[in-house]
């Protein structure tokens, strides 16, 4: 109880995904697809909010980038589309560092006493799984997919790599990835998917759908198809939970 209260005091409790863990045949209002609880606005496919961590909108998400194998821990803000950084570490160790950090700025020896109780019981010393060469995205997670991966952007290829994708028509640049996919090269529009996913833009689901499709990752093809279809639901909330449980 001492942790556990250590881990409210910092806007940490468990959310999404771990809403299922206390009910799991939990069922959707209004008939809404249950794979869009705890799915905001901007989580790209692969991510799946099992906690809320406090300011702005922070979550954190399991990362798959396959359905088959969870590849780490990314942390992401509803309120303010700060970028993602690369899947890593565990759920346990999301916790222990956050727990850390806040031992690091002292306060009175019972709140020290009830952090260091809330970080050792989340030690992990699993290490993370490999990710392999990962392709530069505008989230910041980056993403697995097939080819080499070229060197990271400088600062003026990016900034005009965002500008083309925020420009008013972009059938040229749908048009050719959706025209590799079907060639059999799924990369390019993964990519360009992911990206205009981030930035709000439509255009995401065709792209998202056929490169996942393309993939052999069905279940984040039909995870975007839902995301896109009802993208604008005024609350992540969507099963039907026991008092109490899910915020």
């Amino acid at each position: 109880p001492v942790a556990r209260a250590a881990a409210e005091g910092l806007g940490l409790h468990p959310m999404g995904l771990s809403d299922l863990l206390d009910d799991p045949d939990a069922q959707p209002i209004d008939g809404l697809d249950p794979r869009l609880h705890g799915r905001y606005f901007r989580d790209p496919p692969e991510f799946f909010t099992f906690l809320h961590g406090g300011d702005d909108g922070l979550h954190y998400g399991l990362w798959f980038d396959t359905p088959e194998r969870c590849t780490g821990v990314c942390r992401t803000y509803a309120n303010d589309g700060i970028a993602l950084a690369p899947p890593a570490g565990s759920p346990l160790g999301v916790v222990h560092d956050a727990a850390h950090e806040a031992l690091m700025q002292g306060g009175a020896a019972e709140r020290v006493w009830a952090l260091r109780l809330l970080r050792d019981a989340c030690a992990d010393d699993t290490p993370a799984p490999p990710t392999g060469a990962r392709w530069e995205t505008l989230d910041g997670a980056g993403a697995l997919a097939p080819g080499d991966p070229p060197p990271p952007r400088s600062h003026h290829e990016a900034e005009a790599h965002h500008a083309a994708r925020q420009a008013e028509d972009l059938s040229p640049l749908t048009t050719a990835a959706l025209a590799a996919c079907a060639a059999g090269d799924p990369t390019p529009a993964l990519l360009l998917g992911r990206d205009l996913h981030w930035l709000g833009r439509p255009e995401a689901a065709p792209l998202l759908g056929a490169a996942y499709t393309a993939l052999g990752r069905p279940a984040l093809a039909g995870i975007a198809a839902a995301h896109h279809a009802a993208r604008e639901l005024p609350s992540v909330g969507v099963l039907r939970l026991p008092q109490g449980v899910g915020r």
